[in-house]
């Protein structure tokens, strides 16, 4: 789904409809109805985004278990990644990265989401 945040800034076409109810000798009835029916089919898409968004049928408690068991997931394959790499450099072995060095996340987080440290012996 492509999310498109300018599509719920509803002020602008509001704006639109007000000055063509006060421009009336410029703008029929129908142009007016035109603009309030597109404003209209706004909401309507707006509504269904907001549907369609996952977690939306879940309460905010929900989202943060959710949120939380994953976050364990996600360090717990950090941990592993890290302990695997540790063994195959100890054993003379080199890992590669593409993508640079893997980041490990800190148990203790923000609202903004968790704190990323990058782990140093998977730095060369």
């Amino acid at each position: 789904m492509d999310f498109n945040t300018e599509e719920f800034q509803f002020l602008p076409a509001i704006l639109e409809i007000l000055r063509r109810l006060k421009e009336s000798s410029v703008y029929t009835e129908a142009d007016v109805m035109k603009e309030i029916q597109s404003l209209q089919e706004k909401f309507l898409r707006c509504h269904k985004m907001l549907r369609e968004l996952p977690g939306g049928d879940l309460t905010k408690e929900e989202q943060m278990t959710m949120y939380e068991m994953y976050l364990e997931k996600l360090q717990s394959k950090c941990s592993v990644l890290a302990r695997y790499s540790a063994v195959i450099r100890s054993m003379g072995g080199d890992i590669e990265r593409p993508d640079g060095p893997v980041p490990l996340l800190l148990s203790d987080h923000t609202e903004t989401g968790p704190t990323v440290q990058t782990d140093p012996m998977l730095i060369e």
